[in-house]
């Protein structure tokens, strides 16, 4: 495992591409082989402090333990990932994961000490992809009227994106909360940035604020 640095999120990409393919084939010995790297994969990120990386890691470990039938230290896993996604801010990593996740997450609501999180991330997860919820993604309605129209329309990862940036968040940081490349991240910020006719950071905020893409600060 890399140390932690600047260029230790280099190698965590493909390494979680290679659990996520192990996870997928669901057999007992690419499930092991997925929980190693899991393993390894969230020491590495509790050693450099990248909540967004152990957030990610905990949500695919906690699902990993459902496809084994540890349904117990599964609940106990999502629970840990609530915890940190709420002190943060980042939900996306639950979405992601589709229907899935929202079958855990049903099972995690049963406990006494839930946390209300999981129901609103499961209606995100149920609900249609042009309508996600309000609490976690603004509505992409028609914007204020004193804001110009955005003529062509971010894709749902540059919404991702836009949203890390509203957050005040590092290119590594929202590379690491979407299991993503940092020079990835690069492209989709240029690209932004050519659809909301700006040239900074500070100035796309402003303009997806402006038209409804983020909540205002």
């Amino acid at each position: 495992m890399p140390a932690p640095g600047g260029a230790a999120h280099e190698f965590e990409i493909p390494i979680l591409t290679r659990a996520k393919v192990l996870l997928a084939e669901s057999s007992p010995a690419s499930l092991a082989g997925a929980e190693a790297i899991l393993e390894d994969l969230l020491q590495h990120a509790v050693r450099s402090h990248s909540v967004p990386l152990q957030i990610t890691l905990l949500a695919h470990r906690a699902l990993l333990l459902q496809t084994q039938g540890r349904a117990d230290i599964a609940l106990s896993t999502i629970a840990d990932a609530l915890a940190l996604a709420e002190a943060r801010g980042f939900f996306r990593a639950f979405v992601d994961f589709g229907a899935p996740m929202a079958r855990l997450l049903d099972l995690y609501l049963q406990r006494a000490d839930a946390s209300p999180l999981a129901a609103r991330l499961i209606d995100a997860i149920r609900a249609p992809r042009a309508a996600p919820p309000p609490e976690l993604r603004p509505a992409l309605s028609a914007p204020v009227v004193d804001a110009a129209p955005i003529v062509e329309r971010l894709t749902e990862r540059e919404l991702d994106v836009l949203d890390g940036l509203a957050k005040r968040l590092s290119n590594k940081e929202i590379a690491e909360a979407l299991a993503i490349s940092p020079h990835t991240i690069k492209r989709h910020t240029a690209s932004i940035y050519g659809k909301l006719g700006v040239s900074s950071q500070r100035q796309a905020v402003r303009r997806a604020m402006a038209v409804g893409l983020v909540p205002n600060a």
